[in-house]
């Protein structure tokens, strides 16, 4: 009789190990599904990768060239863990952005933002995508312009964000251009 239940601990020890390791993965797999960025302070890199006018206008109606770096803080609020703030992606240049869809799960994220810029009559589109972690985030942000006058431009941007403090800075945070 001992011999039988030494034969079969092994497997009672496989089967508890086994059962562990499921539930891990379930649990795992959850968390990936709740997966939101954390509220918090957090600080944002922007480069600006390619830039191509669209039109034959001498001026275009959004300026930079590539290489263009910029850095900016913004805070995260707890309500928007699951949809950050569009200024975030947009950033200071592009006017009011809202959101026509965003998707965020699992760590992926991709959507598109409207934006409007006074004194510019036409659309502006951001093209999304890219992942995140709850304290990080990488993005690739395709910029159209879709004007009635001339200088329609596309451009891509890289934004890479991450968290850096649990509590939001009380001055208001603003753009610092960098060489």
């Amino acid at each position: 009789m001992t011999m039988r239940v030494l034969a079969l601990m092994p497997l009672l020890v496989l089967a508890a190990c086994t059962d562990s390791a499921e539930a891990d993965q379930k649990a795992a797999e959850a968390a990936k599904d709740n997966l939101k960025l954390e509220a918090g302070q957090w600080v944002f890199a922007t480069e600006l990768t390619g830039i191509d006018a669209l039109d034959d206008a001498p001026k275009p109606a959004l300026k930079g060239a590539v290489g263009d770096k910029s850095e900016a803080g913004a805070c995260i609020a707890a309500n928007e863990v699951a949809q950050p703030q569009p200024a975030i992606f947009a950033g200071a240049d592009l006017g009011e952005c809202v959101y026509e869809n965003l998707y965020m799960k699992r760590g992926r994220l991709s959507g598109t933002l409207g934006c409007k810029i006074d004194g510019l009559a036409g659309n502006i589109q951001v093209s999304l995508d890219g992942t995140y972690t709850a304290t990080t985030l990488d993005v690739s942000a395709r910029t159209q312009t879709y004007l009635s006058g001339d200088g329609d431009v596309a451009m891509t941007r890289k934004i890479v964000g991450k968290k850096v403090a649990g509590t939001c800075t009380p001055e208001k945070s603003e753009e610092t251009p960098k060489a």
